[in-house]
């Protein structure tokens, strides 16, 4: 699913994972990159082309806080196909994840998220590598989940 109104309020995470209520998600979504001025290192470690970021934990908890279990699968599917990832521990705000992961009983959910510099302004900046990385992974999860199940 695509969803809208993330930053007003995760509305259309909730709508459509309630609707759908899927046995498994990924949501994708960008994640403020640390090579810039005026970020420092414990804010982001997160560099461009470096690969996807791998979420962790967002918002200190407030937000999706990722299993073992798919943590594990997403790191494992990234070295095993030699895909560039990093390891992504968001401080500040929450992805639509944090929605989906709290939906109905609640749903097993990963984020892989796309580093980028000048988020929420008029022009980001971000690498197309990242996005093929984090477009292979979400590919390379989505099927061992199916052969799981």
């Amino acid at each position: 699913m695509a969803t809208a109104q993330e930053e007003v309020g995760l509305k259309g995470a909730r709508t459509s994972s309630f609707k759908i209520n899927p046995d498994f998600a990924i949501a994708i979504d960008t994640t403020v990159a640390g090579d810039m001025p005026q970020i420092k290192e414990t804010e982001s470690a997160l560099k461009l082309g470096d690969g996807v970021a791998i979420t962790i934990l967002e918002a200190s908890g407030r937000g999706v806080i990722v299993s073992e279990k798919i943590r594990n699968m997403c790191i494992e599917e990234a070295k095993k196909n030699k895909i560039k990832y990093q390891i992504d521990v968001i401080d500040g705000g929450v992805t639509d994840g944090a929605m989906i992961y709290m939906n109905r009983e609640g749903i097993p959910t990963g984020v892989l998220a796309i580093p980028s510099r000048y988020i929420h302004s008029p022009s980001g900046v971000f690498s197309v590598d990242d996005i093929d990385a984090a477009v292979q992974l979400a590919i390379k999860v989505i099927v061992r989940v199916s052969k799981e199940k």
